[in-house]
């Protein structure tokens, strides 16, 4: 967030900050959206860019990459288009 601060301070053209999501162990809803309330205080559309999740239960796997897509497509400055 800084650094696109920074970047917006000298006149930089920034357009957005892209999230990338290499989820492990088990992802905490809450700890995501703190993640995404910080990022947003950049005052820049937030553009999810990776998102991963390893796992070697598929049902596990599923139901985690659903509750964060979820929680992205809720989050008010995540862009779902260009």
């Amino acid at each position: 967030m800084q650094q696109a601060q920074e970047f917006l301070a000298a006149g930089a053209p920034v357009d957005g900050m892209g999230v990338q999501s290499h989820l492990s162990g088990s992802p905490q809803g809450g700890l995501l959206l703190n993640r995404l309330d910080r990022i947003a205080t950049a005052g820049l559309p937030i553009f999810v860019t990776e998102l991963d999740y390893a796992n070697a239960d598929a049902n596990v796997r599923a139901q985690v990459l659903e509750d964060a897509l979820l929680a992205y497509f809720r989050y008010a400055y995540i862009y779902t288009e260009l």
